[in-house]
């Protein structure tokens, strides 16, 4: 027989539940969501750190958008606890111009950390946590262009993706990392589901690579790193659907350094597509529709061996299954193996 324990106890169900409330994550963020950038725009972010009660610990490459920042300080204004970990340089809309970094921008509310450079190249990971109960990973920067492109550059907005987190032993790996990086402490990050760079993260992408026995679609900014395309050509070559969606020119026409790989690939029988319509900076490794990596990991030798990335290694269905119908649209947009000699 089935007992409720509100019917035997509800007063002190009402007890325990009030002594224990902590700020819940917005109504949109459950088990089987993926959140879909640039359409979602800044406001999964926003709605996140509006919903803080306690503490906010974030991670972002690149942290200059206004409204962003501006949902961060009323943060601050309730007493919310921000930590945030960040690369100390500056861009285009982090702030006034006599602003010297973004550590003395942000320190007013917040307390800002970097990572030692000879321990990591750089903190290139996308997350936050809330409250230390549930927070979000995600493929993208905090940046105005990200969200909105440089519409007089000709600079389109990106094409990324987030997933919240919502079980506590994730929550709970991701701060001990947090914890012991903005510290300066040696840890070694647990592995599955959770994919920490430089940890994990070449023996993850190869794994992927390998087990494939139908098909891989990857959304990839950077595909520089030699050792990965030869994976992705040996899928090929056993019969396997190998297709990588990118931009055109991710850094400039000057500075591609993806073309031959990209070439080497095609002429292993990978399909290349390149995708103007938006500026193609997901990092999604997509196997046999059964399993998919969601992260910060660029293809790129010195993220993959000397960055701080972090990604996750998803099998739910209903997750997939959106990215994978937000890739077919964006495949049916793209030029397809173009020459790129």
């Amino acid at each position: 027989m089935h007992f409720s324990i509100k019917k035997i106890f509800p007063f002190l169900f009402l007890a325990i539940l009030s002594f224990g409330a902590t700020a819940a994550p917005p109504p949109d963020w459950h088990d089987n969501a993926v959140f879909v950038m640039p359409d979602v725009g800044r406001k999964t972010w926003i709605n996140a750190i509006n919903n803080a009660e306690e503490t906010i610990h974030m991670a972002a490459y690149k942290l200059s958008d206004p409204a962003i920042l501006d949902s961060l300080k009323k943060a601050h204004e309730r007493n919310v606890k921000i930590n945030l970990l960040i690369e100390d340089f500056i861009f285009e809309h982090a702030g006034s111009s006599n602003v010297k970094s973004p550590i003395e921008a942000f320190k007013e509310f917040a307390t800002v950390y970097t990572l030692p450079k000879r321990r990591f190249n750089q903190a290139h990971s996308k997350m936050i946590v809330v409250d230390k109960e549930w927070g979000l990973i995600s493929t993208g920067n905090l940046d105005a262009e990200s969200f909105d492109g440089i519409p007089e550059k000709n600079i389109p907005a990106a094409r990324d993706f987030a997933v919240p987190i919502l079980q506590i032993p994730i929550i709970d790996e991701m701060l001990r990392v947090f914890v012991a990086d903005v510290n300066d402490k040696d840890v070694t990050p647990e592995n599955r589901p959770l994919v920490f760079g430089p940890d994990h993260q070449r023996n993850t992408f190869l794994s992927l690579f390998n087990k494939a026995q139908r098909e891989i679609k990857i959304y990839q900014q950077d595909f520089q790193d030699k050792e990965l395309a030869e994976a992705a050509c040996r899928a090929a070559k056993s019969g396997v659907k190998v297709q990588v969606l990118m931009m055109p020119f991710p850094f400039g026409k000057e500075i591609d350094r993806n073309i031959p790989n990209q070439n080497l690939m095609k002429e292993a029988g990978v399909d290349i597509g390149l995708f103007e319509k938006l500026y193609v900076h997901a990092k999604i490794i997509i196997v046999d529709g059964k399993e998919m990596y969601l992260g910060s990991g660029n293809f790129y030798t010195p993220a993959i061996d000397g960055t701080r990335e972090l990604g996750i290694l998803i099998e739910n269905p209903e997750q997939i299954a959106i990215v994978e119908d937000q890739f077919e649209k964006d495949w049916a947009q793209a030029t397809i193996n173009p020459d790129r000699h």
